[in-house]
C-alpha cells in the first residue's frame, strides 16, 4: 500500500507523526489534500452538543457531572 502511496505519513502539530490512508482515486482538476488533522479527543464535544441543540448551560452541567468530557471547557460557555 505504501508503494502505491495509499498510506501517507503526516505530522500532527501536537501529537507527532501518524499514518493515514488517502483517497484511492485522483482527479486532475480537484486534487484531494489534507485540510486539517483529526481533533484531539473530546475537543469537539461542546460544539457537537451545541449543534444538537444543547444550551451552553446544559453542556456545562453535563461536563461538571462527568457525563461528557471536553478538552476545551471554554467552548461550552459560547
Amino acid at each position: 500500500m505504501r508503494d502505491q502511496a495509499l498510506i501517507t505519513k503526516h505530522e500532527h502539530p501536537t501529537e507527532g507523526e501518524y499514518y493515514a490512508t488517502r483517497t484511492p482515486f485522483t482527479m486532475s482538476r480537484t486534487p484531494v489534500s489534507l485540510k486539517r488533522h483529526a481533533p484531539l479527543l473530546n475537543a469537539d464535544t461542546a460544539a457537537v452538543l451545541a449543534d444538537l441543540g444543547y444550551s451552553a448551560q446544559r453542556i456545562r452541567d453535563l461536563t461538571a457531572a462527568g457525563v461528557v468530557a471536553t478538552t476545551a471547557p471554554e467552548t461550552a460557555s459560547a
